[in-house]
């Protein structure tokens, strides 16, 4: 089993809901205790074979260039309550940076950040990649972002840490499959959840759906007719059921521009690019070195941290010796496909000429 981390997410969540720790100067380090913990806790609950965390590297120029108001709101999410919205998300880049660069790595953990380039993405590329270096091993993606619905399959789910099943449930954790997928999200279809997004739009990343085309409407045309694509084959048929005018709307012009428009926003990219850079990042030697984080979070000043530190140093330990043999076995698979693959020999005929000719069909 492999897990993928959404690190962003998952640093957000651990900023609002950590506690008030700071160090010996001041500053805030609660974010960086909990995304430690968290990473933790999913070792120990989970002992994936393999953990890769994916940073975003900034809004995709792509996306912006196609809608400039795309995830123009991050800025003004908060908790409730926060008073200084300037101040909020200036914190929380300050403490991932410094996981990121400096605590992270020591602690084996397998990252990776590019420029201009969505954490989004480089998930949308792992996921492929993962699924043809380690064919017989699961992806679990950790984030409690809907758009990596889009990626489950019979190898890939999503564990949102903050879901709960029931609104009365006491715990939170919901792993989102194919089989259950209806049931946590009102869609008969995992693969039909981005045409249901394109049209309501989603408001966590500022993009529009058609307006006056709820959840509800949505839900009920991809349940019934499937992607977006059937429903438009089958427009005379819908229309001919006299509809109520919210699904009316579906078939105007300006909605196939949205929808269009949306599609293109909310796909994951998978490119060979993306791949590459994934793949070298897996393979690289990892290292631990529980002796010089400690040294890092002593001088921090934070106690907790430290208290806390050989029994976490145990879990990260464990994570990348499981991480190393993954990657031996796999490149011991690569070279004996090489070994077995058949070589061609100097002096075998070769189609065309002069000691064979051409096949002829």
């Amino acid at each position: 089993m492999l897990a993928i981390i959404d690190a962003n997410n998952l640093l957000v969540r651990a900023h609002f809901g950590a506690p008030s720790l700071s160090d010996s100067k001041g500053q805030l380090t609660g974010a960086i205790f909990g995304v430690i913990q968290s990473l933790a806790k999913i070792i120990r609950d989970m002992a994936p074979d393999a953990l890769f965390m994916a940073w975003d590297g900034g809004r995709d120029p792509e996306r912006l260039a196609l809608y400039p108001e795309y995830k123009g709101n991050r800025a003004s999410k908060v908790k409730s309550g926060e008073a200084d919205t300037d101040s909020v998300w200036p914190e929380i880049y300050r403490q991932g940076d410094l996981l990121r660069k400096e605590l992270l790595p020591l602690l084996g953990v397998v990252q990776l950040r590019r420029k201009d380039v969505e954490a989004d993405d480089i998930i949308g590329s792992a996921v492929p990649l993962f699924r043809e270096m380690f064919p017989l091993d699961t992806s679990i993606i950790v984030s409690g972002d809907e758009d990596f619905y889009q990626c489950i399959g019979a190898h890939v789910v999503v564990y949102s840490p903050m879901m709960k099943r029931h609104s009365t449930d006491k715990v939170r954790g919901v792993t989102i499959t194919p089989d259950n997928f209806r049931e946590v999200t009102g869609i008969a279809d995992h693969e039909n959840y981005i045409d249901y997004k394109a049209m309501v739009g989603d408001p966590s990343d500022n993009i529009k759906g058609i307006e006056g085309v709820g959840p509800q409407t949505a839900r009920a045309l991809v349940n019934e007719w499937g992607n977006i694509v059937n429903i438009y084959a089958n427009r005379e048929k819908i229309l001919s059921q006299k509809p109520p005018s919210r699904v009316l709307k579906v078939f105007e012009k300006s909605a196939a521009r949205i929808i269009k428009r949306n599609m293109q926003l909310m796909f994951l990219k998978d490119t060979p690019e993306l791949r590459e850079q994934v793949k070298a990042t897996m393979l690289a030697a990892r290292s631990l070195d529980v002796d010089e984080i400690k040294q890092r979070i002593r001088k921090m000043g934070s106690m907790r941290m430290l208290v806390a530190m050989p029994k976490l140093g145990e879990y990260f330990e464990a994570q990348t010796r499981r991480h190393q043999l993954l990657m031996r076995t796999y490149q011991a698979r690569l070279e004996s496909i090489n070994r077995s693959a058949p070589s061609v020999a100097d002096d075998m005929p070769i189609p065309g000429s002069d000691d064979e000719p051409m096949p002829t069909f």
